[in-house]
């Protein structure tokens, strides 16, 4: 087999061919000059000559080489394994591979349910023109993958790119926001000497020191009401009657730690 990577003189070779080859309509939707020259490396690894490479044995898809049924099995013949149809009709695909070196047998299907199941049967598409040729090329991708793995190299088989671009991915769901959350569930029984306005300021101060959101704060304490209501006179006491009170470092050492005011 060739070195890996190839020399200069083989590599301008191959820029060439594919610089000629894009400008041919034929080959237009190859993904250009890059695209057919992303081909012709990735068959030479594989040892198949370049303008077979672009003859219908791969493809580009979202930019990546894909590997069609006909390379896969043109491969796999070629490296001196055994393929047998099974069964072909227009629900159901089963080919038998055998391995030369090691004599492993496996077989492969695809059926019609498993393409319609995936959203591959498109009115007036391959599937619904040519389901016999689909479900094999789709069962020869399947044993391809499970045996013949060092037959087709890292390409993609054919088919697979397109349908993972096709699943849709989950929706998102936005987290709820605990502070647009109804809380009306969450009634606290005021003390005869506690303002409802005075808690609501002391719901509001808490939230901000404590990054929780008033939910949180009316729910601890209501779990916790004894703690709850010792700490709201101490602050209703420095408070005094200043409404929008700024905490010094003084006072801060006279809040409750964390751990005190469950959350």
């Amino acid at each position: 087999m060739n070195q890996l990577i190839p020399h200069e003189q083989e590599l301008n070779s191959y820029k060439v061919v594919a610089s000629n080859a894009a400008k041919t309509p034929y080959w237009t939707k190859l993904g250009g000059e890059a695209g057919i020259l992303s081909i012709m490396l990735m068959a030479r690894e594989l040892g198949i000559s370049p303008m077979n490479s672009i003859s219908g044995m791969f493809n580009v898809i979202q930019g990546k080489v894909e590997i069609s049924g006909k390379g896969m099995a043109y491969l796999i013949r070629k490296g001196g394994h055994r393929l047998k149809l099974k069964l072909l009709t227009k629900e159901k695909c089963t080919i038998e591979g055998t391995r030369k070196d090691t004599e492993e047998s496996m077989e492969a299907s695809y059926t019609i349910d498993e393409a319609r199941a995936a959203g591959l049967i498109k009115p007036g598409g391959a599937w619904i023109k040519c389901p016999e040729d689909m479900l094999y090329w789709r069962a020869m991708s399947r044993l391809a993958r499970r045996l013949y793995t060092d037959c087709i190299g890292g390409c993609y088989v054919e088919g697979e790119i397109q349908e993972m671009a096709e699943k849709k991915p989950m929706k998102e769901v936005e987290p709820a926001n605990l502070d647009e959350i109804e809380i009306e569930d969450v009634n606290l029984d005021l003390p005869v000497d506690v303002k409802a306005e005075d808690l609501d300021r002391y719901i509001t101060y808490l939230s901000e020191q404590y990054s929780k959101s008033p939910a949180e704060i009316k729910g601890s304490a209501k779990a916790n009401p004894d703690n709850f209501w010792t700490t709201f006179h101490k602050w209703e006491e420095d408070q005094k009657v200043v409404i929008d009170p700024v905490i010094t470092e003084e006072k801060k050492e006279d809040l409750p730690p964390l751990e005190e005011i469950p959350f």
